[in-house]
C-alpha cells in the first residue's frame, strides 16, 4: 500500500506524456480498484472507454468495477447489452464471458465464451477449460455436447481441440462413446494435449495399462512434468510395481524434490540411498533458507531412523515459521513419537 502514491503518479505521468493512453487509464483503474477506490475507479474507466470506444478491455474492467461497487445488475447488463458492438471482438466476449461465470451469471457467460470461442485461433486453452469446467460444475452436459459439436462440424485447426473437450465431457456424463471420440481426435492431430486428456480419463476408471500408455508418451514431450510422473508412480504403487514406483519418484526428486511427501520416499528406498539424497538437500543453500526445505529434510531424517536430528530440523524450521501448519504438524509427530505429551498437547492447542 505505501507503494500506491507512487505507481499512480507515475502512471499519472505518463498519461500526460504519451499519445496512446489507454493502457495507462485501464492500469491506473486498475490500481484505484485494488485500493477498493471504486468510484475512481469507474471514472478512469469511463474516460478511457470516451477516447478509446473501440478498447474493449476497458468495458470489462468498468464491469467489473460496477460489480465491486455493489452495482450488480448494472455490471451485467453493461457486458450484456455491448455483445453487438464486440460481436467479432475476441478479447471482450472471452474476458466478458469469464467475468459473468465468475461472478455467478452462468448462461450469460457461456453465451458470451461461446462467441468468443468460436472466433479464436490460439491461446484457446484457458477459455475451453473455463467452458467445460463450467458445463461440468452446472451440469450443462446437454448444452456444451451440442455447442462443441457444433464446432467439430467447421472442421477447423482447432477440431481436434474440439473433439477433445467433447470427449472429456461425454466421459463425466458417463456416456460410453468417450474414447471413441478421443481416438478421432488424436487420429486428426496427434497432441500431447489430447493424450494427457484420455490419460486422466483412464486413470480415473482405473483402466492404468492404458493410462500408463499415454502419460509415458506425454512424458516423452514433457520430461520435467511432474504431474505425469506422480500419475505413473500412483499406477505402480497400485499395480504393486515398487521399483518401478520409486524410479518415477526419484525422476520427481531430480526435478523438484520439495514435490515429494519426504517421509514415504526416504522410507521406501535404500537407507544408502536416502543418505546420499539427504547429502544433495543438504548442498542446496538456497533451498535450506526456506523453512519448507528444512522440514522436509527432517523428515528425511525421521525416516532413517536419526530422530535427534529430525528434532533439531524441526524445531529450526519452526524458528523461522510457527504458524505452518505442517512444520506444526510434524513437531507434534516428533513430541508425540518421544513420548512428550504435554508437548504435542500444547502444540495443538497453541
Amino acid at each position: 500500500k505505501e507503494d500506491f502514491p507512487k505507481a499512480e503518479q507515475i502512471l499519472r505521468t505518463g498519461i500526460e506524456k504519451v499519445n496512446e493512453k489507454q493502457e495507462l487509464y485501464c492500469r491506473l483503474g486498475d490500481l484505484y480498484f485494488l485500493q477498493e477506490r471504486y468510484e475512481q475507479a469507474l471514472r478512469l474507466f469511463e474516460k478511457c472507454m470516451e477516447e478509446y470506444p473501440d478498447y474493449s478491455f476497458a468495458y470489462v474492467k468498468y464491469s467489473d468495477s460496477l460489480r465491486a461497487n455493489e452495482q450488480m445488475q448494472e455490471a451485467k447488463a453493461f457486458l450484456v447489452d455491448r455483445q453487438s458492438q464486440f460481436q467479432d471482438d475476441v478479447e471482450f466476449l472471452i474476458n466478458g464471458g469469464m467475468s459473468l461465470l465468475y461472478h455467478g451469471d452462468v448462461h450469460e457467460g457461456l453465451d458470451l465464451l461461446e462467441k468468443g470461442i468460436s472466433l479464436i485461433h490460439y491461446n484457446w486453452e484457458e477459455p475451453m477449460n473455463e467452458y467445460v469446467q463450467a458445463i461440468e460444475e452446472h451440469a450443462l452436459f446437454e448444452r456444451g455436447i451440442a455447442y462443441l459439436t457444433r464446432e467439430i462440424a467447421k472442421k477447423s485447426e482447432l477440431t481436434f481441440a474440439f473433439l477433445t473437450y467433447k470427449a472429456i465431457l461425454l466421459h463425466k456424463c458417463q456416456n460410453s462413446s468417450w474414447k471413441a471420440i478421443f481416438d478421432e481426435a488424436l487420429q486428426l492431430n496427434e497432441q500431447v494435449f489430447t493424450h494427457a486428456q484420455l490419460a486422466e480419463a483412464l486413470f480415473e476408471e482405473e483402466e492404468y495399462e492404458e493410462a500408463k500408455v499415454h502419460f509415458l508418451y506425454c512424458l516423452e514431450h514433457n520430461s520435467q512434468n511432474i504431474h505425469y510422473l506422480f500419475r505413473l508412480a500412483e499406477m505402480a504403487n497400485a499395480n504393486e510395481e515398487s521399483q518401478e514406483e520409486i524410479a518415477y519418484l526419484k525422476q520427481i526428486f531430480e526435478v523438484d524434490y520439495k514435490q515429494l511427501d519426504s517421509s514415504y520416499f526416504f522410507s521406501i528406498i535404500e537407507k544408502e540411498e536416502a543418505e546420499q539424497y539427504i547429502q544433495r538437500i543438504e548442498a542446496d543453500e538456497d533451498g535450506l533458507q526456506n523453512p519448507t526445505t528444512i522440514n522436509f529434510l527432517a523428515y528425511a531424517y525421521g525416516a532413517i531412523g536419526d530422530s535427534q536430528k529430525e528434532k533439531e530440523l524441526v524445531l529450526r524450521a519452526l524458528q523461522m515459521d510457527e504458524d505452518d501448519v505442517d512444520i506444526v504438524g510434524h513437531q507434534i509427530q516428533v513430541d508425540m513419537a518421544q513420548g512428550r505429551w504435554k508437548q504435542a498437547q500444547m502444540s495443538v492447542l497453541s
